[in-house]
């Protein structure tokens, strides 16, 4: 009786054109992304393909997400350089609906391409998190964007997700298909063999247009559905953005979004710079809301990278009024133009300390302002342009002479005080208090001071205001009674 034939060759049979199937896909996808000229072919290929002109002018790129292309006006900025004394030639090259690892892709196919003017890289620094969003799966930005070259940045930054092991899965399992999507070219074949026959003709690459523009845009006239929500969000939630604009004054950060930050992406971006003689910078965005996972991580970086983190609102007075923001993570038209300008102080300032990250911020501009109401209660202190942060208190006593505590603000009041009160906050910059008749005293000409403080620490105060007190006004008898 016949032995039956054995299943191993045929099983080693498939095995073998199984892996001779994958090595000549490999190859064939390999070869084909190796002959695309311009691997970008969703919306952002024709700024990408304008900031890679040789000969464009700029000497200062900024890259990021929205809130980088909405937030930077190339305009105000190289105006306050200018003004400054360090004159600048700006391109805004952000763009709207990239993430982290998004730019850093980005940035190393321009900084491989760069014109010979580019001098320094501005990037907006926010999370390594890919969380996943389900109405964006296998979109053409998504899929150009996770090439192969990305996968095991984007994995190692899977890792670090301090959410637990589901959303590891769900944000490993995005990148895994995005990037086998895009190492398969899956129908770029065509738009391919179309730019390299463009290119051939002398002709310039299809869909790829210099617009002559600086490439910053308006979020205010470039909106949506999803962002009007937003808005309307912002002007209905005053209440709770403001209270939430005021923790923040207090820490960068949420327990919520602690952990799952990784420094050495940018590290390395840094070194692949500098090899070209860029210098890199990196400014984290103003916003009111708490979005960035890690955030708490950042200022490590600015040991080896000179960071700027404008989300800070005490220490970056001049871009955080209502105005400036169109919504909770995007500045408006004014408050693209009050950052630009700010951030050209600030990159001034750096320039001028040794490439040093600049000093905090404290003060309102033009410091704390003060007037008296009388009432029946007592005097109510009105104060605004009062700093973001600090225990806010109204003095009065005796007029002294004059105390420098630091440039421009003084003390000109006996300590310790005959009457003082606290303040509470009304609104983003105001706040309002009342010392009652019967703790002030009578009969003389006195002086009060409002400002912040905190801890023992001066942080602003307001121009000494004579208050008389030889008259008591009608009804305050019975207060003080």
């Amino acid at each position: 009786m016949s032995r039956p034939p054995s299943s191993l060759p045929r099983a080693t049979q498939v095995a073998g054109h199984t892996t001779l199937f994958c090595v000549a896909l490999l190859a064939v996808t390999t070869a084909i992304r190796s002959a695309d000229p311009m691997p970008f072919h969703s919306w952002t290929r024709s700024k990408i393909h304008e900031t890679v002109t040789p000969d464009a002018p700029y000497d200062t790129l900024f890259v990021g997400t929205s809130r980088m292309e909405f937030g930077l006006m190339p305009s105000e900025f190289d105006a306050r350089s200018s003004e400054l004394g360090i004159p600048t030639r700006t391109f805004n090259g952000a763009l709207s609906g990239l993430r982290t690892h998004d730019v850093i892709h980005v940035l190393h196919w321009i900084t491989d391409r760069a014109p010979a003017s580019l001098r320094r890289v501005v990037m907006e620094l926010h999370d390594l998190d890919q969380h996943v969003n389900g109405s964006q799966w296998f979109s053409d930005m998504q899929i150009e964007m996770h090439a192969p070259s990305t996968l095991l940045p984007r994995l190692a930054s899977v890792a670090k997700v301090s959410r637990g092991f589901a959303e590891q899965m769900r944000q490993g399992g995005s990148v895994a298909l995005h990037g086998l999507a895009n190492a398969l070219t899956l129908g770029e074949g065509a738009r391919i063999v179309a730019d390299r026959i463009a290119i051939a003709d002398g002709g310039s690459l299809p869909n790829a247009w210099r617009s002559g523009s600086t490439g910053w845009r308006a979020v205010d006239t470039h909106s949506t559905p999803h962002v009007d929500q937003m808005r309307r969000d912002l002007i209905e939630g005053r209440a709770y953005w403001e209270r939430a604009l005021f923790d923040k004054s207090l820490r960068p950060t949420a327990d919520e979004f602690l952990g799952g930050f990784r420094s050495e992406p940018f590290f390395a971006l840094q070194d692949r710079l500098r090899a070209r003689g860029i210098e890199l910078v990196l400014v984290v965005m103003p916003t009111i809301s708490f979005d960035f996972y890690g955030r708490e991580l950042v200022p490590a970086l600015s040991s080896r990278i000179l960071t700027i983190e404008c989300d800070r609102p005490a220490e970056h007075r001049p871009v955080f009024a209502w105005e400036n923001f169109f919504y909770v993570s995007h500045l408006s038209i004014a408050g693209a133009k009050a950052f630009s300008r700010h951030l050209a102080e600030l990159l001034a300032e750096c320039d001028q300390e040794g490439r040093r990250a600049p000093r905090p911020r404290y003060r309102a501009p033009g410091g704390t302002v003060a007037r008296i109401e009388r009432s029946e209660q007592g005097l109510k202190i009105v104060a605004t342009n009062v700093p973001l942060t600090g225990d806010l208190v109204a003095a009065l006593s005796r007029r002294s002479p004059d105390r420098e505590l630091m440039p421009g603000v003084s003390l000109c009041i006996e300590l310790p005080a005959i009457a003082q009160c606290a303040l509470d906050r009304t609104g983003l910059d105001s706040a309002t208090g009342t010392i009652p008749w019967d703790r002030l005293p009578t009969g003389d000409v006195y002086w009060l001071q409002a400002g912040a403080m905190r801890g023992d620490e001066v942080l602003d105060l307001c121009a000494p205001i004579p208050i008389d007190l030889t008259e008591l006004p009608a009804g305050s008898e019975k207060v003080r009674r």
